[in-house]
């Protein structure tokens, strides 16, 4: 099973429209996505989220250390 999360950031590196690119692409491979905070889930409820992506999207640095939980054959961007 495909799923999508793409990250949440704030500040000076934040993406602006990472909204409307989760849904575009939510509708454009027909697969679940997900806008998310991470720092509004416990470190566990992270690792848990990570072991059924497949496809993780997040800004500079933000899948550097939590990435290496994903399923074999997950894309990291």
């Amino acid at each position: 099973k495909q799923s999508i999360v793409f990250f949440k950031k704030v500040g000076r590196r934040a993406t602006l429209n990472g909204a409307d690119v989760t849904k575009y692409l939510e509708e454009m491979f027909e697969v679940p996505a997900q806008y998310i905070d991470p720092s509004t889930l416990s470190l566990e409820a992270q690792f848990r989220l990570m072991q059924t992506t497949t496809v993780a999207i997040a800004g500079l640095g933000g899948l550097s250390f939590i990435s290496g939980f994903m399923p074999i054959g997950s894309v990291a961007i």
